[in-house]
Order: C-alpha cells, then structure tokens, then sequence
C-alpha cells in the first residue's frame, strides 16, 4: 500500500496533484492534513470547493481520502469532507477519530495550537493534548490481535521543537499537545 499525504491547499485546485496520482496508480489513499480552504477567500464560500476538490481526486485517480481539518479551515470543514466523493467510495473526516485501512491503523487530529495569526481552526494546546492522548489510549488498549499495529498519527500542527515546526526565524511555533503523547 502506498500513501500520499498533502496539506495547505488553501482553495487552489492542482493539476500536478492530479497528475501525480495518475501517474503513479499504486497510491491507494490520499492523506489530507488540512488547510483545504482559505478563510481569506472572499469571492466564494470556502467550504464549497471541498466536494469538487476531493471528488476529482477520487474519481479521477481511484484512490480513498482521508482529511483532517487545518488551523485556517473554517466550522462545517468535517461535513464538507464527508458529503465528498461518490456513495461507494465517500470521504472521511479522520478528525478526532480513529480507523483501521488495510494493514495500518490511522488517527487524526486537526486544527493548530493558537498562531499570531488568529485563524478560525486554533485549539488551545491542552486540549489538544488531551485529545491526541485519547486516540493513541484507545489504539493501545485494543487488545485484538488482528488490528494492525502500524500506526500513523495525522495532524496539521507539527509536533512542537521539531525540525517540522521551525520557521524562518528558527523559532518553534508547533504544538506541545502533539508532542506531549507521541
């Protein structure tokens, strides 16, 4: 299985994502970790390229989508990507939720912690953490032998004081409530 994960698509459509996926069909599931619309987008309701968005991908490239949302998605982003893709092979909101996909167990948890840039999807960190924590407790105490035990955790924010979360400046800007649990 082979899996390609994405984010900050900010609202803009990619013909290179698309051929990408078309030429390399031994990708099975498309991993998007957040930012798919642009709260600053003004000339359209943001939620309303997310259906068209992830319905190409599907359809034109026979692979599953897994989405979380990011720090500049606005409230109702979980339902856009659920009402995505077509009936036999719907999207998912992998937000704050856990699901077995072949041979790998994926979690997810979207939003940022709180960013000088006052976006509509920031979560203070605590909860975050508390959160994050849950879904990995619940895949430990799965005691079935038959769940996959590879694991990935899908989150916008990088884990805090990584090489994931510095910005130009060499500040840390990620999330202590995703580093704190992995």
């Amino acid at each position: 299985m082979k899996i390609l994960a994405i984010s900050d698509v900010h609202g803009k459509k990619s013909e290179s994502l698309i051929n990408y996926l078309k030429q390399n069909d031994d990708i099975s599931l498309v991993l998007i970790a957040g930012d798919i619309t642009d709260f600053s987008i003004t000339e359209f309701e943001p939620l309303s390229f997310v259906k068209p968005f992830i319905d190409e991908i599907v359809e034109e490239c026979n692979v599953d989508v897994f989405a979380i949302p990011g720090n500049c998605d606005p409230a109702g982003i979980c339902n856009a990507i659920k009402e995505s893709g077509p009936d036999e092979r719907p999207a998912f909101c992998l937000h704050d939720q856990l699901i077995a996909y072949e041979n790998v167990v994926i979690m997810g948890y979207g939003g940022s912690n709180p960013t000088p840039f006052n976006t509509p999807g920031e979560i203070d960190d605590d909860k975050i953490y508390s959160h994050v924590y849950e879904l990995l407790a619940e895949y430990d105490y799965i005691g079935n032998d038959e769940v996959p035990r590879v694991t990935i955790l899908l989150t916008h924010a990088p884990p805090y004081d990584t090489k994931a979360d510095t910005i130009e400046s060499g500040a840390h800007v990620g999330s202590q409530g995703v580093k704190k649990p992995i």
